[in-house]
């Protein structure tokens, strides 16, 4: 009776106890339709850590199942930011993805990336001060910027008007924003979701 019983279990498909992967959403958009336009990394204060992208393409785009791969320069301590729920921008508007759990997110910040960017033991994973991301969609690179330094006060920010991807590539068109003059924000140097301003 035991045997008959291996024999029966075992002929029982493995392939009836595993699920099919569901798969990968990718949001619609071409090389270069998004550009990364300002970073703000670890600094004290509750303005958080964020990036801030630019649609220069023709229309709107869901971006949920956009994908942001952070590295440091030597290629060390990759970490992979997702956005998982739907979140909409619209041609020609610029969009805000920051380190905070999404139904926590401050108001500047149009969608928070937690969990991803957590550590193991639920501490921040901050933004490397000097590093790269790549904005991928299915495998397809969106844009990509690499930076030597984050500002200790204010933002890397992007001086070009209009933002475009071939643009963003050159870091002489980047530059630490310090420039304090939003009344609703007073002593938070940036930019989140509207215009930077020019490099000097």
């Amino acid at each position: 009776m035991p045997h008959r019983l291996a024999l029966l279990l075992a002929a029982i498909p493995i392939a009836a106890c595993t699920s099919d992967l569901e798969p990968e959403i990718c949001p619609t958009v071409g090389v270069g339709d998004l550009v990364v336009t300002e970073v703000r990394g670890n600094q004290s204060g509750t303005y958080g850590e964020w990036i801030e992208l630019f649609n220069a393409g023709g229309a709107s785009v869901d971006l949920r199942g956009l994908h942001l791969g952070l590295r440091k320069l030597n290629g060390a301590d990759p970490d992979l930011l997702i956005v998982r729920a739907s979140t909409t921008v619209a041609a020609g508007d610029y969009v805000v993805l920051g380190a905070f759990p999404d139904a926590q997110r401050p108001a500047h910040v149009d969608y928070g990336w937690h969990p991803d960017g957590l550590n193991s033991d639920g501490s921040i994973s901050h933004l490397p001060d000097g590093g790269a991301l790549d904005v991928t969609a299915c495998g397809v690179t969106i844009d990509r910027v690499v930076w030597n330094d984050l500002p200790a006060d204010g933002t890397y920010s992007l001086g070009l008007a209009p933002p475009d991807a071939a643009g963003n590539d050159v870091m002489a068109a980047w530059c630490a924003d310090t420039i304090d003059d939003d009344p609703v924000a007073p002593g938070l140097p940036g930019t989140p979701g509207v215009s930077n301003h020019p490099c000097p």
